[in-house]
């Protein structure tokens, strides 16, 4: 699975590694999870019913809006000066035009905001007084189940490579469940917050049996490790509860099961993705050429284990 998934999308119940907007839905009001008063903002948002009308008509303002500020102002205040020039045969009108359409564009786009978040407030305001008299013996909506996105899928490209060997890792990662080091590692299960099915990978090299190396040099990926037994009650220690925290698990509202997948050094791996020629130092004068797999959209980098060589080595 993917690595670092800490961004959550409370309006479509998933996760997803750190990004500006919800691969999903496209929407930007997201939190991030690693911080502890956006876990406790994300979580009675959980329990809210699916996006009113009211929801729906800011968010799609508010997309109206940012699309309009990055591309119409300049367009249309362009426009207004070009038609100032034409009509008065001066500079300095078609500049006074182009700034009475500025204006008129800042004031419209204000008393716009202004109208959708009064509706918005007022909206929030009538659902909650009506609540308790309408619906005084209704039972609160459930918490929705937190979802982690599914791998992206690798499209079609000649620079996707591939590469096998075994693994060297100078800086490992300690497993959030075992504590054991490890070049990558997988977490599977169930929490109060969701399922969990996330990843982390350390830089590590591969060492081809002719001797070529290449790298993996960054620490976000696609972990996709067999588990090597089934999910199981965990009690978390102060490690795996910052790690779960930071994934919005919610350890502490109920049971925690999980299942974990590591890989450690020396062992088989084929790693696929983006490879670059990156000319490295070796030594004090030397230099060497290695090839370096690299996460990309559309061609994400894959770790799994490779098991021909393990039965060569066996």
């Amino acid at each position: 699975m993917r690595t670092d998934q800490t961004m959550l999308c409370t309006r479509c119940a998933v996760r997803f590694s750190p990004a500006k907007r919800c691969p999903r839905c496209g929407g930007a009001r997201l939190h991030d999870l690693r911080r502890a008063h956006e876990r406790k903002t994300a979580l009675p948002l959980l329990r809210a019913v699916a996006s009113n009308r009211a929801e729906w008509l800011a968010e799609t303002v508010e997309r109206v809006l940012v699309g309009y500020v990055r591309w119409g102002f300049a367009l249309l205040t362009g426009v207004a000066f070009v038609a100032g020039w034409v009509e008065t045969s001066a500079t300095a009108g078609g500049v006074l035009v182009a700034c009475l359409a500025a204006i008129a564009q800042v004031v419209l786009v204000v008393a716009l905001v202004g109208v959708v978040s009064a509706i918005s407030v007022l909206a929030r305001v009538f659902s909650a007084v009506a609540r308790p008299l309408g619906r005084a013996g209704a039972a609160s909506p459930a918490r929705r189940q937190v979802l982690p996105l599914p791998a992206p899928v690798a499209a079609a490209t000649t620079e996707r490579q591939s590469f096998t060997g075994r693994v060297r890792c100078r800086t490992p990662l300690l497993s959030p469940v075992g504590h054991e080091r490890c070049a990558a590692f997988r977490i599977v299960g169930d929490a109060p917050g969701g399922a969990i099915d996330d990843a982390g990978i350390a830089p590590f090299e591969v060492i081809g049996e002719d001797g070529a190396v290449c790298v993996v040099a960054e620490c976000v990926g696609t972990v996709s490790l067999e588990l090597e037994s089934p999910a199981r009650t965990v009690r978390p220690d102060e490690a795996l509860r910052a790690f779960l925290d930071e994934r919005g698990a919610y350890s502490e509202l109920g049971a925690v099961r999980l299942a974990e997948a590591v890989l450690r050094e020396g062992e088989a791996v084929t790693v696929e993705g983006v490879a670059d020629d990156t000319v490295r130092a070796d030594g004090y004068r030397d230099s060497r050429i290695v090839r370096v797999l690299r996460d990309v959209p559309g061609a994400p980098l894959v770790i799994r284990r490779a098991p021909a060589l393990v039965a060569q080595h066996d």
